[in-house]
């Protein structure tokens, strides 16, 4: 970052060694999604023009997260307060009530699949298999963040095994040969890793805000980086030999199921726990209410959704992230940077009006709508700044509350 030993972003802050703050990354990069959204994409495009669109993804999902995550390190704001300094008190409702939906829906996902991966490990039906997932993935989450941070790891050793399971035992029945345009399927492809992650790169300020070097968000955005990158990129490889992304009908395929149907249910609950307990920090920036009733309420929610199969929508879900989530993440990350910050309502506008552009433009290409909703709400933003107050300045570079750690 080109700063000195001197700079108070390179001492050490009072907070909180990286690696006590691993846990929601290394759930993002070890989660059975990234396994599955690399075999997705792979999926539209084929695996030739999926493997560089991945890893090209993965990168980009580093480097915004962890900017995201430094912006949060040194102003000491979580996300939760950043959006109501940013977009206003009434105009925060809106992003905050999409992005608890949005960490909804994706635990929601883990609970279908990791559900269904339980139901027939059990031989229990599919619901009754979700509720039990649910009933786990809530108490750990209640037992607050110092404790279940370090079962993230035994859930990603599960993840590794899964993998290792999966790509192996999988009987090989390659799909056809997918005859697209490199450069639209590229396109493609780099949209949909990308919102695999997206939310999780809105939510980052959550899990950086009480660090205490500025060194540690780097060191632990790698812990995210490295699995991610290897599983999506496996992912891409059991496509092109099975034809299949959903792990559970994948392990289903197999002669002795119970092992991957065991791990995979155990690598559903870090991401799926980091997701409770982030969303229920947004949810407490808009209502008063107990951190343990938010994360309640959030898990039985989740539950639901497992419970109807969320996860076989997951294209239609990443497509939908893919529209709305990045031009709020250029809000959250161009605002502070400007040297006047636009007023109310000008960062929902520019959000919403991003976003619609984005939408509109999906049947074309859903990853070229997402870079023109962006660039569009970046212009917005840029324009409407012109007009502020010289005296009215980004309200980011201020700082804020604290992180909320239970």
């Amino acid at each position: 970052m080109g700063q000195t030993g001197s700079d108070p972003g390179e001492d050490e802050r009072p907070g909180v060694p990286w690696y006590r703050r691993t846990g929601a990354w290394i759930g993002m990069g070890t989660g059975p999604g990234a396994l599955m959204t690399g075999a997705a994409v792979t999926g539209q495009v084929g695996p030739a023009i999926a493997i560089p669109a991945v890893v090209t993804g993965c990168l980009a999902l580093y480097f915004v997260c962890v900017t995201h995550g430094l912006q949060a390190f040194r102003s000491r704001t979580p996300m939760g307060v950043s959006v109501r300094e940013i977009f206003g008190g009434r105009s925060g409702w809106a992003l905050t009530m999409i992005m608890v939906l949005a960490m909804i829906g994706w635990c929601g996902f883990y609970m279908g699949v990791g559900g269904a991966a339980l139901s027939d490990l059990v031989g229990i039906p599919q619901v009754a298999g979700s509720c039990a997932l649910g009933t786990v993935v809530m108490g750990l989450s209640l037992l607050g963040q110092e404790r279940w941070n370090p079962l993230t790891y035994l859930t990603a050793g599960c993840a590794i095994a899964l993998t290792i399971i999966t790509v192996s035992a999988v009987p090989s029945d390659p799909p056809p040969t997918i005859e697209l345009d490199p450069i639209v399927g590229f396109m493609a492809a780099l949209g949909g890793m990308i919102s695999y992650a997206v939310v999780f790169a809105m939510r980052v300020p959550d899990f950086t805000v009480d660090i205490n070097r500025q060194s540690g968000v780097w060191i632990v955005g790698l812990t995210m980086l490295i699995p991610l990158l290897a599983l999506a990129v496996l992912g891409v490889s059991l496509y092109a030999r099975t034809g299949l992304f959903n792990l559970a009908d994948l392990l289903a395929r197999t002669e002795r199921p119970q092992a991957g149907q065991l791990f995979l249910t155990l690598s559903t609950i870090a991401p799926s726990v980091t997701a409770v307990y982030s969303s229920a920090i947004s949810v407490e920036s808009l209502v008063q209410v107990p951190h343990r009733a938010a994360m309640a309420v959030v898990a039985a929610c989740a539950t639901v959704l497992g419970v109807t199969r969320f996860d076989q929508s997951l294209v239609g879900f990443l497509e939908v992230l893919a529209a709305v989530i990045p031009p709020a993440l250029v809000v959250m990350l161009l605002t502070p940077r400007l040297t006047r910050a636009p007023r109310s309502p000008h960062p929902l506008l520019a959000w919403s009006s991003g976003a619609v552009v984005a939408l509109a433009l999906h049947a074309f290409s859903s990853f070229a709508g997402s870079v023109a909703g962006c660039c569009f709400t970046g212009l917005w933003l840029w324009l409407s700044s012109r007009m502020a107050p010289r005296e009215v300045t980004a309200t980011a570079r201020t700082g804020g509350a604290g992180a909320k750690v239970t």
